[in-house]
């Protein structure tokens, strides 16, 4: 799903959302509000989300979801797209940019000059995961750089970011596992189901390390990895929760990992058959 960032400054437009509390309870409870907006970009698409945004001095940030319903169009010169707004968040309880800035959501550039900026598939990923805490007003004080931390799992940031997590759960593992005496050999590079080989004089096991920068148990994990915990009986999944704080280990057994966790497909690869 792509999704695209549109702006409304009040003081430039303050006819659009025009008594905010009156048409916030429409549109959460009643119906969608629907509105042609300009947009310079020719690239949104109808089904395309839209997340929009209220720039100024005010309650600026993250503040309205919704869809694009209509291809780019041009009238007297200027360039719009139909949107349907489906949810607006309480006044004071945007999205701001203390948040925006964290990890995962500070891949997208959040303050463009126009509407139609693409926002990265990460930032749209974890938007999607977080805002109906906001919508259901249970953060009463808005969503605040913890909640947002929280929220990331290992493997749902950027590239950067997982790289940094990844490699230093790496490290605090083999730390963790040399003072309690055991040899430990990366075989990460070997692509067999498991990184960290662990030896001593009467054990051995397979470590598959997983690194979370927030304290949410959830990861991605490789169907690789998923045979491992199935066939093999040394297998040891070690998940490093708050990785750059405070790091905790949690340990799962291959029964414990099968019955404590779910495991949802995020993607596939179709094969055309020959016939």
């Amino acid at each position: 799903m792509q999704a695209y960032l549109f702006l409304w400054n009040p003081s430039v437009d303050p006819d659009s959302f025009i008594d905010y509390e009156v048409l916030t309870q429409e549109i959460n409870t009643i119906s969608p509000y629907e509105t042609n907006w300009i947009c310079p970009s020719t690239r949104p698409r109808p089904g395309d989300r839209v997340y929009m945004k209220r720039t100024g001095v005010k309650n600026n940030g993250l503040f309205a979801r919704g869809w694009v319903v209509s291809m780019p169009f041009e009238s007297d010169g200027i360039r719009s797209v139909q949107l349907r707004i489906e949810s607006i968040l309480p006044l004071g309880n945007e999205i701001n940019k203390s948040v925006l800035d964290e990890p995962v959501l500070n891949a997208t550039h959040w303050t463009p000059q126009a509407s139609g900026t693409t926002i990265k598939p990460e930032s749209a990923e974890l938007l999607e995961r977080i805002w109906p805490s906001q919508e259901s007003n249970e953060l009463k004080n808005g969503m605040s750089s913890e909640n947002i931390i929280n929220e990331v799992g290992a493997g749902f940031g950027n590239t950067e970011t997982n790289q940094i997590v990844e490699k230093t759960a790496i490290v605090f593992v083999t730390n963790y596992y040399k003072n309690k005496k055991y040899d430990v050999k990366s075989v990460e590079s070997e692509k067999i189901g498991y990184d960290l080989l662990c030896k001593s004089e009467y054990d051995e096991l397979h470590l598959e390390v997983k690194g979370v920068s927030g304290t949410k148990e959830e990861f991605i994990i490789t169907a690789n990895e998923i045979n491992s915990s199935i066939n093999d009986t040394r297998f040891l999944l070690v998940l490093v929760t708050n990785v750059l704080n405070q790091p905790q280990i949690h340990l799962y057994d291959r029964i414990q990992f099968e019955s404590e966790f779910d495991i949802v497909a995020l993607s596939y690869r179709a094969k055309k058959n020959h016939v």
